[in-house]
């Protein structure tokens, strides 16, 4: 019995040990599956959040070029009404925002909404001319004899004798040789004569001018208080200048009373309009000016016969415009830079790029805030699995096994939808856009019809081209790909691809070199010989980060044919070597960089290499670039092969 205990005491320990042992290893296992479902759970959520994004962004395009083609047609309607009922519409249409305006801008007249002054307008009148002969005598006697009181007495008697421009003009020179004189008195009063005038000398009243020359004859005071008055009238647009009067005489006014002047913000807006409109003659478009420092604006315009109906936007109108997506941010942006909205900060962002009338636009769009959804699911799902450790004490090793095999399909079914939804989306996107244009009208010009049909063609053909890779990669996954095989001139089918894939947009900026160009024939399918280059060509464009160079070269070695790429990029570290030819695989350079792409191209080259008899074979160093090579039997070599297998 004594000899027995220790025995049975082993046996205990043994067996406490085994039962601990498995529950501690069953523990480990659901935690660590619990770990690896949260991260499923962020990734699904991730995914939920991208396509609410894209769908965003979608809709977000759509308010806005429903906003701009409503604006555009309501303008048309105020065009087509008569007198009264034409402002009146215009009003209608203005109340509608709060930071916007109306322009109704006719020949000699601006019309803004809410009503305001200008102070300067698009097109100032044209000053009435003066014969210069008209003062010689007096000129003469102050410049070439410099005797300042004869020429005083002179053009005084002139103004006497005189009316309007001329009796200006004589006073203005009258003031100006007192002031040589120092005679302050006389030359103030000389002023005033040309003050009460009223009428336009040089291109600008007589009042604005006699009231800011003789600013320097006054006191410090009284020069303060004036130019503080001569600001205000010129602030309040009581004279209809022209940009460059308007721009010197608020220049030298603030110097004095160190009071800056409103950005002009309508003044900029109709001189823009009208620039558009008369001048490079655009009866209808959208623009957005740059009305003062980091103050943008959007003008849409419309015409009819002489009379230009507008409307001018703010940031603030075009975020109500966007409004009606909630819960994101949207930033717009002309093609080179130009903002209307600030692109919203962080990740992720999508963009669509929009196209109406004359302007191409970027839309930004990012969620509004910290996204996230309630911890709630996962803490009951951590609650769960801990109460479950206590009663798993075995199968947990096959359980594990199992979700991490699902884990590991499903990651590479969503990276693999993710990536063709966004392949298949870029050319949709393009060919909507384009064909709501034509539908519209927008397009004007045979010739630029043209360049958007041939758009469309690319883009539809690059969708086509897509959707046989994706079926071919089925057929030759189940071994039912059929090749057509017949003797093909190497030289002259490689060309055939780099002119095919230049062609695409994803080549755009990119220099495409042919190094090497042996005279060789293989025996093979011309349609998959051409796909496996393109896909090379393709792979090296897209990683070739900052460079844009790519070589090309076709050469025979030991009766086999070599058809290498070379690309300068990121290059492929040693461990994806191993792993990029399978399908849905990518690199964790290329992960990294997210750059789009499904995980396709590798593959199907390297089973077309494999239906011609061939392989394909790689060289690459990290931020050196990458070398593919794939090897086709050459065709005396396939002869060969086929009469040893015939014997």
């Amino acid at each position: 019995m004594r000899e027995r205990l220790p025995s049975v005491r082993s046996s205990s320990t043994r067996l406490m040990f085994l039962v601990l042992s498995v529950m501690l290893i069953s523990a480990v296992a659901l935690c660590v599956l619990a770990w690896r479902l949260s991260v499923l759970d962020r990734a699904v959520a991730q995914q939920r959040d991208r396509e609410r994004l894209e769908h965003a962004a979608d809709s977000g395009s759509g308010a806005l070029l429903q906003q701009l083609n409503e604006t555009g047609e309501r303008l048309r309607t105020v065009l087509d009404a008569d007198g009264a009922r034409r402002m009146a519409s215009l009003h209608a249409l203005a109340d509608r925002c709060s930071s916007c305006g109306g322009l109704m801008i006719e020949p000699g007249r601006v019309t803004l909404i809410p009503s305001r002054r200008l102070r300067y307008v698009p097109e100032a009148p044209v000053p009435a001319t003066v014969d210069d002969a008209v003062f010689s005598g007096g000129e003469t006697l102050e410049f070439h004899r410099q005797d300042y009181a004869a020429a005083a007495r002179w053009f005084l008697d002139l103004a006497n004798r005189s009316h309007g421009v001329i009796r200006a003009g004589a006073l203005i020179r009258a003031a100006r040789n007192f002031t040589k004189q120092k005679d302050t008195g006389a030359a103030l009063a000389a002023w005033s004569d040309v003050e009460r005038l009223e009428v336009e000398v040089d291109g600008e009243p007589s009042t604005l001018v006699a009231r800011f020359a003789r600013l320097p004859l006054l006191g410090e005071r009284a020069k303060q208080n004036e130019a503080r008055l001569l600001m205000t009238d010129l602030e309040s647009g009581r004279w209809p200048l022209s940009r460059t009067a308007y721009r010197y005489h608020s220049a030298e006014l603030s110097k004095l009373t160190g009071i800056q002047a409103n950005p002009p913000v309508w003044e900029e807006a109709a001189g823009s309009i009208v620039e558009f409109a008369t001048r490079e003659h655009i009866a209808s478009g959208e623009r957005v000016i740059e009305a003062g420092p980091s103050m943008p604006m959007l003008v849409i315009w419309r015409t009819r016969g002489e009379t230009i109906a507008a409307m001018a936007f703010a940031p603030a109108d075009i975020r109500k415009w966007l409004a009606s997506v909630p819960g994101f941010a949207f930033g717009l942006e002309t093609l080179d830079q130009q903002k209307l909205l600030p692109v919203p900060d962080g990740n992720p962002r999508t963009d669509r790029v929009l196209s109406f009338a004359n302007a191409h636009w970027r839309l930004t769009a990012g969620p509004a805030g910290p996204g996230g959804e309630p911890r709630s699911r996962q803490a009951l799902l951590l609650t769960g699995l801990s109460l479950v450790i206590v009663l798993v004490l075995t199968g947990s090793y096959a359980v594990v096994r199992a979700v991490s095999r699902e884990l590991a399909v499903a990651r590479l079914q969503a990276d693999f939808v993710s990536a063709v939804s966004h392949e298949f989306r870029s050319p949709l996107t393009t060919l909507r856009s384009m064909c709501e244009m034509l539908e519209r009208g927008r397009v004007p010009g045979e010739d630029r019809k043209q360049r958007y049909y041939s758009l469309m063609s690319r883009e539809t053909e690059r969708l086509h081209r897509l959707i046989e890779d994706l079926l071919d990669f089925g057929r030759m996954e189940v071994g039912k790909k059929q090749y057509e095989m017949h003797p093909i001139e190497i030289s002259t089918l490689v060309p055939q691809a780099i002119a095919e894939f230049s062609e695409e947009s994803a080549a755009c900026g990119f220099e495409i070199l042919i190094r090497d160009m042996m005279p060789c024939t293989v025996v093979g399918d011309s349609g998959a010989l051409r796909r496996a280059v393109r896909n090379l060509l393709d792979n090296a464009v897209k990683y070739s980060a900052a460079s844009q160079m790519v070589n090309v070269g076709v050469r025979v070695d030991g009766g086999n044919v070599q058809i290498s790429v070379q690309d300068y990029g990121m290059g492929i570290s040693h461990a994806d070597l191993k792993r990029i030819f399978r399908k849905f695989e990518r690199g964790s350079a290329a992960r990294a960089s997210r750059i789009q792409g499904t995980g396709l191209g590798l593959a199907m080259v390297n089973g077309i290499a494999r239906a011609h008899g061939g392989s394909v074979r790689v060289e690459s160093e990290e931020n050196r670039g990458s070398t593919f090579t794939l090897v086709i039997p050459g065709a005396d070599a396939k002869r060969e092969q086929l009469a040893w297998h015939a014997s």
